[in-house]
């Protein structure tokens, strides 16, 4: 069901304002919003927005903190059990703020260490591509920051590999006599080469083999001694640099024990961060400020017994029917219910002035992913997923629900499985065909294969009542708004054609068929003014009911259509693995064919059953709209709060 909500207005001392609001973060039921105001407003005008500091600077320390856990990760991984619950810690121990400091100058030099490792990282990027440009001239047993002699010109120089080398001497010899060229190395890419001449005839010998991709080479720089000296030397810098880095990486991994203390300070930080965004909601006085929110009314005693501890005013009331798109929306749903909260919110929470649809989820999500998913040793997998997830791994939120819906579906798919025969495909008669040579027989209510067309009759009319519960709950929506006739028209002729086409196939009278569709005209209709609009509009009307529930109705045909095509593809496989006439491959065949198929299926037989809730059931009835309550709470990432 939809909680009722109430407004909440507070005045309160400005010196209180943040033990306050971290009592009612305690409780967890009170929504703090933007409070509104005029520009015409001059009392309100004059207030002004908390200090919004605290927030920004809270954010930062818990950026830090998380960049910090982030690297003790990536240095120091923690060994942990697989599927392993977060850990538990007290509401004490998570709102402890004095070891806030301390934890973030732990973090602040984590940081500044990986800074280090980085800036060595750079380091020996830049002495690698040293190493690398000096390579080609290693067997050179020349000083690098030799240019030649007195009369001599030594120049280094580099060629594509494919040029001929005679060529080069060739044109050099061109110039001069005195020229000579020698290869220092060679590559894929390039021949690296020596050029000596005389020191006046240098430029007429380079610009000779220019036309031969003759390139001069400026090689080491700033540099002294021979090419190989210089790469030793560096290959020694990359050592050191090598050593300090695994030093600093050692001092890090060396914090590896403050990484859960780190964690519950991330979470700490999550609260103090809660709190500080709903202060930032208050406006204020020099000594007082005023707030708005929401709070469910059933927590209404929790709150005034919260508040009469403070030097402060408040008052509830109810929200205006008028504005029900401003308030917030919370579900109150059973355990059986709960997790389907998490497909209504996929599509949009409900309007404050409609209706909870998770209790109507509940039965028919499950039915229908049953029915589409249908086989036994599936479902028993789905169920064990659910239980893991439920009970071991103690997991909450999103995820929690999507444990408990699969085990509802998955209990769904085992029921179905057995009326219709279905183990993992037909891997019983398989198997017992396979070792002994007989086919066992199994248990078969009905043969989707073999009955097709009862199956979609079942399935089709399985959807005409799950479209009328649609119309239903519609007429109910408009007699509670205080508009029963509109409901009497509107869904009251729909479910008259349905009872006049049943007596008309069953008995063969027409009679109240013909009045139902003469009700539909003038339920359609009754909005226009002339009666020719009447009649026109109903007819139309007529035409779109008719087409669209003929349209709604056949959707449900994928519920036949899933079934049949989950059950042939695990029987290929089976088939598969049987024709193999060996145990191992016919083992691998049925579990890799299997685990795709359940794979598959699964993302198949979701969003076809979301599809047959949002658009053909949601379509009759469903007011959408509604945005979620989010109240001032402890939430965390890290921790459990053991209660």
């Amino acid at each position: 069901m939809i909680v009722k909500m109430k407004r909440l207005r507070l005045l309160a001392i400005r010196d209180q304002k943040d033990e306050l609001l971290r009592e009612l973060m305690l409780l967890g039921c009170v929504e703090v919003s933007e409070l509104p105001v005029a520009p015409e407003d001059e009392t309100m005008a004059r207030l002004t927005a908390a200090d919004s500091s605290e927030l920004l600077r809270s954010r930062a320390n818990q950026t830090t903190l998380t960049h910090a856990v982030k690297l003790l990760d990536r240095y120091a991984p923690a060994k942990s059990k697989l599927f392993q619950p977060p850990p538990d810690t007290t509401l004490s121990e998570l709102l402890d703020d004095s070891k806030l400091k301390e934890d973030l100058e732990i973090a602040e030099n984590i940081i500044s260490l990986d800074e280090r490792i980085r800036r060595i990282s750079a380091d020996e990027s830049r002495e690698r591509l040293f190493i690398e440009s000096l390579s080609p001239w290693r067997e050179l047993d020349m000083p690098l920051e030799c240019k030649g002699t007195e009369t001599a010109a030594a120049v280094l120089g580099a060629v594509p590999a494919a040029t001929d080398t005679a060529a080069l001497s060739a044109a050099a010899n061109s110039v001069t006599d005195m020229a000579q060229i020698f290869t220092v190395s060679e590559d894929k890419e390039q021949k690296y080469l020596l050029l000596v001449c005389r020191k006046e005839e240098k430029d007429d010998v380079l610009a000779s083999l220019r036309p031969l991709n003759f390139s001069t080479a400026s090689v080491g720089d700033n540099c002294s001694g021979t090419a190989k000296e210089n790469i030793a030397a560096a290959g020694e810098r990359l050592d050191r640099l090598a050593e300090e880095k695994k030093s600093i990486e050692d001092q890090i991994a060396a914090q590896a024990g403050c990484r859960d203390e780190l964690k519950l300070r991330i979470d700490t930080f999550s609260t103090v961060i809660a709190r500080a965004e709903a202060s930032s909601r208050v406006l204020c006085t020099d000594k007082t400020f005023v707030c708005e929110g929401w709070v469910p009314a059933e927590d209404e005693a929790k709150v005034a017994e919260t508040l009469s501890k403070f030097d402060c005013a408040w008052e509830t009331e109810d929200p205006d029917p008028e504005k029900a798109e401003e308030v917030p929306i919370k579900l109150k749903n059973n355990a059986a219910t709960r997790p389907y909260k998490f497909v209504t919110e996929m599509y949009s929470l409900p309007s404050y002035l409609g209706i909870d649809p998770n209790p109507w989820l509940f039965p028919t999500f499950c039915l229908f992913f049953g029915i589409m998913f249908a086989d036994l040793g599936y479902g028993i997998l789905l169920l064990i997923g659910g239980l893991f997830i439920k009970y071991k791994l103690k997991s909450k939120g999103a995820i929690g629900d999507m444990g408990s819906m699969a085990i509802g579906v998955g209990i769904s798919c085992m029921i179905f499985g057995f009326l219709t025969g279905t183990f993992f495909g037909n891997i019983i008669p398989e198997a017992s065909k396979f070792f002994t040579g007989k086919e066992a027989q199994v248990f078969c209510l009905l043969d989707p294969l073999k009955e097709p067309m009862t199956v979609l009759i079942i399935c089709l009319g399985i959807g005409i009542v799950h479209l009328l519960l649609g119309v239903a709950i519609s007429g109910y929506m408009q007699i509670r708004d205080g508009h029963p006739i509109d409901a009497l028209w509107d869904s009251g002729s729909i479910f008259l054609l349905f009872i006049g086409i049943a007596l008309f196939v069953l008995v063969k009278t027409p009679i109240v068929l013909i009045i139902a569709v003469i009700a539909i005209i003038w339920a359609q209709g009754r909005g226009a003014k002339s009666i020719g609009g009447k009649i026109g509009s109903g007819l139309y009307g007529l035409y779109s009911v008719v087409t669209g529930w003929f349209g709604d109705i056949l959707s449900y045909s994928r519920l036949m259509a899933l079934m049949l095509a989950g059950s042939v593809v695990a029987q290929v496989f089976n088939s598969l693995g049987a024709m193999t006439g060996n145990i191992v491959t016919f083992v691998i065949i049925f579990l890799i064919g299997h685990v795709l198929n359940i794979f598959l299926n699964i993302i198949g037989t979701f969003v076809h059953t979301c599809r047959l809730e949002y658009l053909e059931f949601f379509g009759k009835w469903y007011r959408e709209g509604g945005r979620k309550f989010e109240p001032l709470a402890v939430n965390t990432k890290y921790y459990n709060i053991a209660k």
